[in-house]
C-alpha cells in the first residue's frame, strides 16, 4: 500500500513539473508573438512611408519626364528617321515604286505637319491633330487643279481650302494612311528610343470604315455574256494572248490580275499529280505578292486545261519563253498596270464596266462566292485566293496542303452553259501581234543595228509559232 502511495505522488510531481515547462513554453512563446506583433507593425508603418514616398515621386514625374523628352530632342528629326525607314524596307520588303510614293506621300503630310520635330517630341496630341485633319483631306487632291501647289495644312483646314469643300478621303483611306503612320512611329519605337508608339490605334471605327468601303459585285451571267460575245471573242482574233487568257484566268483561278500578268512559265508545274500554278513564287525574283498568304500554290481547273492553258504553257517553253504573257512589261504598280487599263476599256465597250462595282476583281468576288455558297470551309477558301485565315494555325502551321483535295474544290467552280459555249478553245483562236517569247540575248560586240536586225530576225520567226494554229 505504501509502494503504491508512492509511486502515486511521484506521478503528481511530475505532471505538476511537466505543467510548468509547459506554461513557461506558453509563456515564451507569448513574448515571441508579441515581439512578432511590434514587428509587423514597424514593417506596415515603413511599408506606408515608401508608399507616400511613391506616391509623392510619381507627382512629380511630368517634370522629370519633361527633362527626358527635351533630351531625346537631340535625336533624329522625323524626316532624317524617314529616309532610314524607307531605305530599310526598300530592302527588305523589295518595294515597289507605287508603295515608296505613298509612303513618302503619306509620312510627308505628317512630317510637313509636325514641321519636322524630331523623333521623340511627337506626341499623342500631333497624332490625333493630324488624324483630325486627314478626315479633312480632299480625295484625289492631286489630281485636282483648284488644290495643286496647296500645302497639307492648307487643303485640311476647318471650313474647307480656300473656303470651298471637297469631297474628303473615304473612311478606310484615312485608316490605311494613319495605319502607314502608326507602322513608321512603331518602327522608331525599336530604332530610335521612343518609349510608346503615339499613333497606335488611332483610326475610324470599323464599321463606319466598312459601310464606307468600295463595293465590288460578281459578273453575272448577262455580264460574262456580254464580254464573251464581244469583239475579240466574237472575231475569236485578239491582238496579244492576255486580251483572251486574262478573263479564263480570272474566272477559274480567283487571281488578282497582277498575281496573273507576272506569271512566268516556271509558275506551272505537277504537284503529287496534280496540275498547278505557283501564284507570286518566293523563288520567282520578279513575283510579288500582296501579303504573304497570297504566295500560294493553286491547282489548274480542268476547264483552263481543257481549253488549252497547259499546251499554251508548253508552247511558250518550246520557244525558250519565261513570261506567261512576254508582251507586258513591268509598270510602278506591277505588270497589270497597262491589263488594267486595256479590260476597263473593253468592259465598258461591252456595257459591263462600271466604276469601283464591276472590275476585274469582279471575277475574284465571283470565284469566292461560288465556293463559299458550296460551304466551303473559309480557311480553305482562304488558302486558294490567297487571304489570311486570321488564325495562327491556318496562315503559319498549314504548309503541307492537300492540293488533290483543293482540286477538287477549285473544279467546283462552275459557269451557265449559255456562258461556256461562247468560249474558244485555243486552237481555235488567233493572236495577231508578233511577240519575241525568247529568252533576252547577252548584247554582242556588233552595233546596235545589228542588234536590231536579229531581234527584228527573231521576231519574224516566232511570228508563226505564236499563232494557235502552228
Amino acid at each position: 500500500m505504501s509502494e503504491l502511495t508512492d509511486k502515486t505522488a511521484l506521478l503528481k510531481l511530475l505532471s505538476a513539473r511537466r505543467l510548468q515547462c509547459v506554461q513557461a513554453e506558453l509563456s515564451e512563446a507569448d513574448e515571441q508573438n508579441r515581439q512578432l506583433d511590434v514587428r509587423v507593425q514597424a514593417l506596415e508603418l515603413e511599408i506606408s512611408n515608401l508608399k507616400s514616398k511613391l506616391i509623392a515621386a510619381h507627382e512629380e514625374r511630368p517634370a522629370a519626364g519633361a527633362g527626358a523628352r527635351e533630351a531625346m530632342n537631340q535625336g533624329p528629326t522625323l524626316s532624317a528617321a524617314l529616309e532610314s525607314f524607307i531605305a530599310e524596307h526598300k530592302t527588305m520588303d523589295r518595294w515597289t515604286e507605287k508603295t515608296e510614293l505613298e509612303r513618302r506621300s503619306t509620312l510627308g503630310n505628317f512630317v510637313e505637319f509636325t514641321k519636322d520635330k524630331a523623333i521623340g517630341a511627337v506626341t499623342r496630341d500631333d497624332c490625333m491633330e493630324f488624324f483630325a485633319r486627314l478626315k479633312r483631306l480632299p480625295s484625289n487632291a492631286g489630281k485636282k487643279a483648284a488644290l495643286k501647289g496647296k500645302s497639307f495644312a492648307e487643303l485640311t483646314e476647318p471650313g474647307g481650302c480656300d473656303g470651298v469643300e471637297f469631297p474628303p478621303l473615304a473612311a478606310g483611306t484615312v485608316n490605311d494612311q494613319m495605319n502607314r503612320i502608326a507602322g513608321f512611329l512603331g518602327w522608331a519605337t525599336s530604332t530610335n528610343g521612343l518609349s510608346i508608339n503615339p499613333a497606335k490605334g488611332i483610326s475610324i471605327a470599323k464599321a463606319k470604315a466598312d459601310s464606307e468601303a468600295k463595293k465590288r459585285f460578281p459578273f453575272d451571267e448577262a455580264d460574262l455574256t456580254a464580254m464573251l460575245s464581244g469583239d475579240y471573242w466574237s472575231a475569236r482574233r485578239f491582238d496579244h494572248a492576255h486580251y483572251y487568257w486574262l478573263v479564263l484566268l480570272g474566272m477559274y483561278t480567283g487571281a488578282r490580275i497582277n498575281e496573273l500578268c507576272q506569271l512566268h512559265l516556271a509558275d506551272f508545274s505537277v504537284v503529287n499529280g496534280v496540275d498547278v500554278i505557283s501564284i507570286a513564287d518566293e523563288d520567282n525574283p520578279t513575283a510579288r505578292a500582296k501579303t504573304a498568304s497570297a504566295r500560294r500554290t493553286v491547282p489548274i481547273h480542268d476547264e483552263l486545261i481543257r481549253l488549252g492553258l497547259l499546251r499554251w504553257v508548253e508552247r511558250l517553253r518550246g520557244l525558250g519563253g519565261v513570261q506567261l504573257f512576254p508582251e507586258l512589261k513591268e509598270g510602278r504598280d506591277g505588270f497589270g498596270t497597262e491589263p488594267s487599263k486595256w479590260f476597263r476599256r473593253f468592259t465598258t465597250r461591252c456595257g459591263v464596266w462600271v466604276k469601283q462595282e464591276k472590275v476585274f476583281h469582279s471575277f475574284r468576288v465571283g470565284f469566292i462566292s461560288q465556293l463559299m455558297n458550296r460551304r466551303i470551309d473559309q480557311p480553305v477558301v482562304a488558302a486558294i485566293v490567297g487571304h489570311e485565315t486570321g488564325t495562327v494555325t491556318g496562315d503559319v502551321y498549314w504548309n503541307d496542303r492537300d492540293v488533290g483535295m483543293l482540286q477538287q474544290i477549285v473544279n467546283l467552280v462552275t459557269y451557265p452553259d449559255t456562258v461556256l459555249s461562247l468560249v474558244p478553245a485555243l486552237e481555235d483562236v488567233t493572236f495577231t501581234k508578233q511577240v519575241n517569247h525568247e529568252r533576252p540575248k547577252a548584247a554582242s560586240k556588233a552595233g546596235p543595228g545589228s542588234r536590231q536586225k536579229r531581234a527584228t530576225g527573231a521576231s519574224r520567226a516566232v511570228k508563226k509559232a505564236t499563232q494557235p494554229d502552228a
